[in-house]
């Protein structure tokens, strides 16, 4: 099965747009469980809501969106082969709810 050329990029075009990906969300990185955990706890006496993106054991990324009292509000159906994939999930779901969201109220008693 052949990509489509369209869809082909090439590794700096990538690294690229996944730095401005990270530009636009103000990605911020971090590499220990203490790093992590300052940035976690910064965010929550700020109150401020913020989406957390990791690996799991097989390698695939998630994203993980935090309220900003601390809690866990909305995990990421899917999983993502690579963090390109991920940061493009949650600029998309950003974008979503820049706009007002549609909500269906389901009563089911």
């Amino acid at each position: 099965m052949s990509q489509d050329p369209e869809q082909v990029i090439d590794a700096a075009e990538l690294e690229t747009e996944i730095d401005v990906l990270q530009t636009t969300l103000d990605a911020t990185t971090v590499k220990t469980e203490e790093e992590l955990e300052k940035k976690q706890t910064a965010y929550k006496d700020a109150k401020q809501p913020y989406v957390e993106i990791a690996t799991d054991e097989e390698g695939q990324w998630h994203w993980l969106l935090w309220a900003g009292n601390g809690q866990p509000v909305a995990l990421c159906a899917f999983s993502y082969a690579t963090r390109h994939e991920c940061l493009h999930s949650v600029r998309l779901a950003y974008e979503q709810f820049l706009t007002k969201p549609q909500v269906v109220l389901v009563h089911t008693n």
